[in-house]
């Protein structure tokens, strides 16, 4: 969960960290 905190600008990349 959030392994890799990413640019979480837009809702589909907070998503797809979320799943990742």
């Amino acid at each position: 969960m959030g392994s890799r905190r990413h640019r979480i600008a837009n809702p589909s990349y907070f998503i797809f960290s979320f799943l990742v």
